[in-house]
């Protein structure tokens, strides 16, 4: 069984201007995203036998073929469930939103006819950065500040991302089993 989902992969230099966030904001209980596993999830498939994942890549082919590439941009920062009550700490996009949970709903309807569970929460496109073990109060002034420093960021969504999840006593490790891109061309 293998652990899978699909995702939108982020350039390095995002993913490292994203990772010094831990620098600037403490938390007493936080596992932090490593840098390298910094991504947008559209879709979590969980345990997957291995003679179905061309399958489910051929699926996520048709659907990227209805799908032209995209600009994403950051937004703020902000977690799960509240502010006041953080169990996850996100930064969250703005431009591009949209289209991010157009893809990702049209993937979802794809995966639940080959068997996958469909979310029950409506899908919210963020960047998970970090998972805090206790409930701790953010302090949104901070995060404002901070949110500041990644203002005009912007990432062209040109293919998606099957990855592997590997789960460590380190942390995960995350390997690509297969990129597809989106419609090229106009129409």
């Amino acid at each position: 069984m293998l652990r899978l989902f699909w995702a939108i992969e982020l350039p390095q230099d995002l993913r490292k201007k994203l990772g010094k966030v831990r620098e600037k904001i403490k938390f007493k209980s936080a596992k932090w995203v490593e840098q390298e596993n910094i991504h947008l999830t559209l879709k979590f498939l969980g345990s997957t036998p291995e003679e179905k994942v061309e399958e489910i890549r051929s699926e996520v082919e048709k659907i990227c073929r209805n799908h032209q590439p995209f600009q994403i941009s950051l937004s703020t920062f902000g977690a799960f469930p509240s502010n006041k009550k953080a169990r996850v700490l996100w930064f969250g996009v703005a431009q591009g939103a949209d289209k991010a949970i157009c893809l990702a709903k049209d993937i979802e309807k794809a995966m639940a006819k080959l068997g996958f569970e469909e979310e029950r929460k409506p899908y919210h496109p963020h960047i998970t950065l970090a998972r805090l073990k206790f409930l701790e109060q953010i302090d949104e002034e901070r995060l404002k500040l901070l949110a500041q420093n990644f203002e005009g960021s912007q990432v062209e969504v040109k293919e998606i991302t099957l990855f592997q999840s590997q789960l460590t006593p380190k942390g995960p490790i995350y390997t690509p089993l297969s990129r597809i891109a989106l419609k090229q061309g106009l129409g």
